[in-house]
């Protein structure tokens, strides 16, 4: 190392370990760092954790990791792909037959399971003795589990038997519930629980039989996504591969919606530790023009000075995070203790790379924030300093903040993996950024007019409060903007995750429906409705269905579309509900076209109008104006497109991927469906409904619902708790924004008390100056998270917005006070100390 760079180092560890020994810019910039890397740690690593936990929570919904829907049994490519894995699979075949006993005939759907079966969670059983019990197998050779719409459509009890096929087997329990149901809430009802041992002797399993195959799959976090990218290379047209939010629409909804919050929460801190490291920046490089007059004086070229500057904040960079990742690591282990407290249950340990933002949120920062004020000092000439008349410098500083802006972009999209997400709410804080500074530009001119026409109706102290706005309208408006960027974020997060949480509480709520009954005939709505009602039980809404198979698009069968048929799965090679309806449900959004009253006229000779939904517009890469033909019972039905819809599947309430204008399936069969809720303990409802109307099918639902809020409930506390770290940022922004020109305040407050100005004064014109600053801040932050807001919940999160003019009144006026008090909490000093100490001191 050469003399040069030694002296360098030398000078980088002496003048940091002086600024970090003395309250000042240098500390709080530290300070800044430390709470800035642990807020995005914590954040990081909590999201990681949670999603882990909710992720091996929900795969008790399907019964394991992962599940492959095949053509047939797993072929050798896959058994030799799981068996180098080293992994849990279980086989299962699923059929549909008919069930005799004595005259009384049904068809039912049986699932043939291996003893291992499910691989994850528990089958719900209740035995002979009426004692309900949860089995992490299946059932035994030689017995059933039948759901309780078998028994009593057969007429049958738990140790009876039934002839399946050739073979004659004895039900040893009723089935309650069970994973693997997935999201097909409306196709089938679990029916029927075999031990796969059995299946070859039923005989129906034979070369023309119609078998649906699955394969159960468990396998370790870490080579999961591996082993699923490996196992769909060997998937053939029309197999599939899914896991727990995939299988099930509700909960892939609520988890998208939590994943999309949580990224907001950590991109809010993020962007939030920019500010607070900004504002700290600036008054560090104020606090160093001193010194850096002293090196150029003593002759120090300006490239050792700019190297001597970056030493320091790299030192100080070290400093904050290894601190501040040590803090955060130990806030999200003591967040998962918590977790564990509340719930008996543990958070996955997650993977400490998860926290790797935070090294880059430092880097950023110091490159791209604090670099650019401190270089910015480099311009000043030392004799200005020196002779204490520092007039500001000029300097093209923007590229420098127009490369961090892009450099934290990326960070951003990289810390939460939705650039779409990112660059948005970038985007809009810039937007913010820039309409803050002219709106408090012009509230700070309209102030000054107010001023002087009440100047002699004011009391001393409070022209001493608006005097020292005025005086400082540059930092003003930084603080203004700074503050005001911070609350706009905690305001849209208050307000969103309210919404959030309200959605998922009344999804679960406690009267939510847990009963689908299927197979309704016409003519059986209004004697359903009066046996329900005759129960004190609400009316049910019905909904019709046709079942139909997708058969072309755009005139083209659907056979010359392979890539179209291999992109939609399921949706190509199964039957598909028709429905119609005159209005659009709640918890439909049209996202393009128009819905019937307000679509455009059509020709006679037109094709039906019909609405689809968002999910298989992308899967079957149509838009408005196409055309899809379905066969009905063997006939052909052709429509077209006249509007997309998204569909909230987190309502866990009947919906249709596609729906005609009403009267179009007048002229095909249809059934219908219906939902309603069951209290606890009217089991003989469903019963009697059963034996009313044979031809039913009834779907509990409950164990789901018990699941969803278990699993709603663990999102919960994750949303509450990054929101609390992004408000722990949000105070390092207003702590970092009241410390600007602190030495000048100090000194503004010696020069009054020397000229007679009491404490009592200087505290009552702090706080006016604070109060105004607070308003300054807040009022356009609150117009400004109004419609972020209102855009993220309808665009990015799909959840109903609320206004909630009370909360916005109590947020403001908090934001208001809050910043008041904590600003006059740190001008304390700055008025209790001497005006001889004050006057004696120089910028530290």
């Amino acid at each position: 190392m050469s003399g040069q760079w030694r002296l360098v180092a030398r000078l980088v560890g002496q003048t940091t370990r002086t600024a970090l020994g003395q309250p000042g810019a240098t500390r709080i910039l530290v300070v800044a760092l430390i709470v800035a890397v642990a807020a995005v740690v914590a954040v990081t690593r909590v999201t990681d954790r949670v999603e882990a936990a909710v992720v091996a929570e929900a795969g008790q919904t399907l019964g394991a990791d992962l599940k492959l829907e095949l053509n047939g049994p797993p072929d050798k490519q896959q058994r030799a792909l799981l068996a180098a894995a080293a992994t849990a699979s279980a086989h299962t075949t699923q059929l549909t037959t008919a069930l005799a006993r004595g005259d009384r005939l049904l068809r039912a759907r049986i699932t043939a399971v291996p003893t291992r079966y499910p691989l994850t969670g528990r089958i719900a059983i209740t035995d002979a003795s009426g004692q309900t019990k949860e089995r992490a197998h299946g059932p035994a050779a030689g017995t059933l589990w039948v759901d309780a719409g078998v028994l009593a459509r057969l007429h049958i009890a738990i140790g009876d038997t039934i002839a399946v096929g050739r073979s004659t087997l004895r039900v040893a329990a009723r089935l309650d519930a069970q994973p693997g149901g997935g999201g097909q809430l409306f196709d089938t009802a679990p029916g029927i629980l075999m031990n796969r041992a059995d299946l070859a002797a039923t005989g129906l399993a034979g070369p023309t039989a119609r078998l649906d195959h699955g394969l159960l799959v468990n396998a370790p976090a870490d080579t999961r996504d591996d082993l699923r990218a490996r196992l769909s290379e060997t998937l053939a047209p029309g197999e599939s591969i899914m896991d727990p939010t995939e299988a099930n629409r509700g909960l892939a909804s609520a988890m998208a919606k939590a994943a999309t919050f949580l990224n907001l929460a950590a991109l809010s801190a993020v962007v939030l530790a920019g500010v607070a490291i900004t504002l700290s920046a600036l008054r560090h490089g104020v606090a160093q023009r001193e010194t850096i007059a002293l090196y150029k004086t003593l002759g120090a070229a300006r490239g050792v000075i700019r190297r001597i500057l970056a030493g320091q904040l790299m030192l100080m960079g070290i400093i904050g995070l290894v601190l501040g990742g040590l803090i955060g690591e130990l806030a999200q282990r003591g967040l998962g203790a918590i977790v564990a407290r509340l719930f008996d249950v543990g958070l996955p340990g997650g993977h400490i790379v998860a926290a790797w933002p935070a090294g880059g949120v430092v880097a950023v920062l110091l490159a791209g924030f604090a670099w650019p004020a401190l270089s910015g000092v480099l311009a000043t000439p030392p004799a200005q300093v020196l002779a204490g008349s520092v007039a500001p410098i000029r300097t093209r500083r923007w590229p420098a903040y127009v490369a961090a802006v892009a450099a934290l972009a990326l960070l951003a999209i990289a810390a939460t993996g939705d650039w779409r997400l990112s660059l948005w709410v970038l985007g809009g804080l810039g937007v913010a950024a820039a309409s803050f500074a002219l709106v408090v530009t012009a509230l700070l001119a309209g102030l000054a007019r107010l001023r002087g026409a009440l100047d002699t109706r004011l009391s001393p102290a409070t022209r001493l409060g608006i005097d020292g706005l005025l005086r400082r309208r540059g930092p003003t408006v930084i603080q203004s903007v700074a503050l005001g960027l911070g609350l706009t974020v905690i305001f849209v997060l208050v307000i969103v995750r309210g919404d959030l949480l309200a959605g998922w509480q009344t999804q679960v709520a406690n009267d939510a429906p847990n009963r689908f009954v299927i197979n309704v005939e016409a003519d059986q709505r209004g004697p359903i409705r009066a046996f329900v009602a005759a129960r004190d039980i609400a009316s049910p809404v019905f909904y019709p269905i046709v079942r139909a198979r997708l058969a072309a698009i755009d005139g083209a069968p659907l056979a010359e579309h392979p890539q179209t048929i291999e992109r939609a799965g399921r949706l190509a090679e199964r039957a598909l509900n028709l429905s119609w309806t005159e209005s659009l449900k709640a918890d439909n959004t049209l996202t393009t076209g128009a819905w019937w009253p307000g679509m455009a006229p059509r020709a006679d000779d037109a094709p039906p109008a019909m609405s689809i939904a968002d999910s298989v517009a992308r899967r079957l890469d149509i838009g408005l104006g196409d055309r899809l033909t379905f066969d009905i019972a063997g006939q052909p039905l052709t429509g077209e497109v006249i509007s997309i819809r998204h569909i909230d599947w987190s309502s866990l309430q009947p919906n249709f991927f596609i729906l005609f204008r009403p009267g179009t399936l007048d002229r095909y069969g249809e059934s219908w469906i219906t939902s309603f809720y069951l209290p606890a303990g009217r089991d003989d409802v469903m019963a009697g409904l059963v034996e009313a109307f044979p031809n039913l099918n009834v779907i509990d639902i409950g164990a789901l619902l018990a699941r969803l809020g278990t699993l709603v409930e663990r999102v919960s506390l994750a949303v509450e708790l990054v929101f609390g770290f992004t408000l722990a940022a949000g105070l390092v922004v207003l702590i970092a924004a009241m410390s600007i020109h602190r030495d000048e305040r100090r000194r503004e407050a010696a020069v009054l008390r020397a000229l007679g100005a009491t404490s009592a004064r200087l505290r009552r014109a702090a706080w006016t100056e604070c109060l105004i600053l607070g308003a300054l801040a807040a009022l356009p932050a609150a117009f400004a998270g109004q419609i972020a807001a209102r855009l993220i919940a309808s665009q990015a999160l799909h959840v109903a917005y609320h206004a909630r003019p009370g909360i916005w009144l109590i947020a403001l006026s908090l934001a208001v006070f809050g910043i008041a008090t904590a600003g006059v909490a740190a001008l304390g000093d700055v008025r209790r100390q001497p005006a001889w100490r004050a006057l004696r001191a120089s910028d530290d």
